[in-house]
């Protein structure tokens, strides 16, 4: 850098992540469901950080140098989805197959704070290598809707869910700088993930005497321990 710069701004999101989840054992949101591993590509698909939900990401970083190579600061993240799936459902009435429709739509909101510690190993050159840890949380909160039009027994489920997911981890990689006030970044990245999320759900189910109203209520408990590994692209602005 020709003269001292003081601050950082950035821009970034992952353009791959791949999220290994390993849910806990016992507690409401243990399932019979093995160990997954989920996969996002694309850029703004920082996707599984938080939870397992595909969430369209984008982060916004500021830092302050402490010198030419050290740097202190935070990424604050948010993001959100829509998924809309529509099926056609087959039952055996009366020993004949009778088809019908079911629906689901899941919306989900959620963002992250990470402050970070940052630096860089060379000021000379354009390319220069970094390592950086950071710590923090994410929250996510997502509502599904569900129904079917089962003959003689449709029914209709609301469920929201909510995660807070404390977060560590170690980034490094490169800025590219194509002026002494512009880089591009690019590296790898490996964060620890300890979800804990709680459930509410309403399930309304039509039957021949009426309709029957069944709710559930589930408070924080810890959901899993899992990892994430990501290839996050940005642009910073040195000033």
């Amino acid at each position: 850098m020709v003269d001292q710069k003081r601050f950082r701004l950035q821009l970034s999101t992952d353009v791959l992540g791949v999220t290994y989840v390993n849910p806990v054992e016992d507690g409401t949101f243990v399932t019979e469901a093995p160990n997954t591993t989920y996969f996002g590509l694309g850029a703004g698909r920082a996707g599984f950080r938080y939870q397992a939900t595909p969430l369209s990401v984008v982060g916004f970083g500021f830092g302050y140098l402490l010198n030419e190579q050290l740097i202190v600061g935070a990424d604050l993240f948010l993001g959100g989805a829509t998924v809309s799936v529509k099926a056609e459902q087959e039952i055996n009435v009366a020993g004949s197959t009778v088809f019908y429709d079911s629906k689901t739509r899941t919306s989900a909101f959620g963002g992250g704070l990470s402050p970070y510690i940052h630096y860089i190993f060379t000021t000379e050159g354009a390319l220069r290598p970094y390592a950086q840890f950071r710590f923090g949380f994410g929250a996510v909160r997502s509502w599904t809707y569900s129904e079917d039009d089962a003959p003689g027994n449709p029914t209709s489920t609301q469920l929201i869910t909510e995660a807070v997911t404390p977060t560590v981890g170690l980034a490094g990689g490169v800025h590219l700088f194509l002026s002494d006030t512009v880089s591009l970044d690019v590296g790898l990245s490996l964060d620890y993930l300890a979800p804990y999320g709680r459930a509410v759900s309403t399930t309304v189910e039509s039957t021949a005497t009426g309709k029957v109203v069944t709710k559930f209520n589930a408070d924080y408990e810890k959901a899993s321990n899992s990892l994430a590994f990501g290839i996050p692209l940005g642009i910073s602005i040195w000033m």
